[in-house]
């Protein structure tokens, strides 16, 4: 690869390198992207010329992934996973919150006044409500499915290496949020 091979790759050349080797199959990775397969194909052609590797062993069916390939593979899904997380993050409006609420029996019997309760505690937020199972709203916060997350109150929480939690109400619930949150590291939820 020459010093300025990545500068002449792209993200669609990535996306179609990956969907390829998802898929084992240049047609099948054509109609996924919506375009011709032979468009595709000189996509990875020229993906492979300006590395100068074949990333691809066409000479099988279903077409396998070279060393290289499977290494770029290893190094890309990763890449894409962050660009595409941050895209939608930038998608995202800036007074956009999505909010989290663990499935406790406790609090969906009580979720009515508890959406009021933030509605009024955050005006200026467009605010969006899910449910989660409460083993799982860490993963929603980490992912970025979510901003923050109301679950029940638990005394050893988990992450919080990560998460911030402050208690809003006398029932026992928590708001939990990463640490990197703009309304984290406040005396109090608002």
């Amino acid at each position: 690869m020459t010093n300025h091979a990545a500068a002449n790759i792209s993200i669609f050349q990535i996306q179609l390198f990956l969907s390829v080797a998802k898929h084992r199959s240049f047609s099948a990775a054509a109609v996924e992207n919506n375009i011709e397969q032979s468009n595709l194909s000189r996509q990875i052609a020229r993906l492979e010329d300006y590395l100068n590797v074949s990333l691809f062993i066409r000479s099988s069916h279903p077409i396998r992934l070279t060393k290289e390939g499977e290494t770029l593979r290893g190094l890309w899904e990763p890449l894409m996973e962050a660009f595409d997380y941050s895209v939608h993050a930038l998608e995202k409006s800036a007074n956009s919150l999505t909010i989290c609420i663990s499935d406790s029996i406790s609090m969906i019997n009580d979720i009515h006044s508890l959406r009021e309760f933030v509605a009024e505690k955050l005006p200026e937020f467009d605010l969006q409500f899910l449910f989660c199972p409460i083993a799982e709203y860490t993963d929603y916060l980490t992912k970025g499915t979510a901003d923050a997350a109301i679950t029940i109150y638990i005394d050893e929480a988990p992450g919080s290496d990560l998460f911030e939690y402050y208690k809003i109400r006398d029932c026992l619930m928590t708001v939990s949020m990463l640490k990197t949150n703009p309304l984290s590291g406040k005396n109090e939820f608002p």
